[in-house]
């Protein structure tokens, strides 16, 4: 356990391999009643990634995986949401959810192709 933002990195990892490390803006155990190394919860605030420079061609959107290292325990050991985090450029029209005849989600929803079907694109 830790309730130092100095015992914690988070790291973002894109597809192609390129990461950035965030800030750690805070860290907490959920339950601090609970001996400080007994397995827990702990949250942990970061900043997340800003293009530096939106215009170039090297975006920092889409899917990236967040991985999360407890410093006391060593960078071999690690939490990892894989695709945990999507980064979109917020200046564009952004698909937030698509609705079907048989479910929705948001990105995408399955429809029949024996026949034509009613489709709710929302967009942001």
């Amino acid at each position: 356990g830790t309730d130092s933002p100095d015992d914690v990195s988070v790291e973002v990892v894109w597809p192609d391999g390129s990461s950035r490390y965030l800030a750690i803006l805070s860290v907490a155990r959920a339950n601090p009643l609970k001996q400080v190394y007994e397995v827990q919860d702990w949250w942990v605030d970061v900043a997340t990634p800003v293009d530096a420079d939106p215009d170039d061609l090297v975006s920092i959107e889409g899917g990236v995986t967040v991985r999360v290292v407890n410093q006391l325990f060593g960078d071999e050991y690690f939490a990892e949401l894989l695709q945990g985090l999507a980064l979109y450029d917020d200046a564009l029209p952004q698909v937030t959810r698509v609705a079907g005849p048989d479910g929705s989600g948001p990105t995408s929803a399955a429809v029949p192709m024996s026949t034509s079907s009613e489709l709710t694109i929302s967009i942001m």
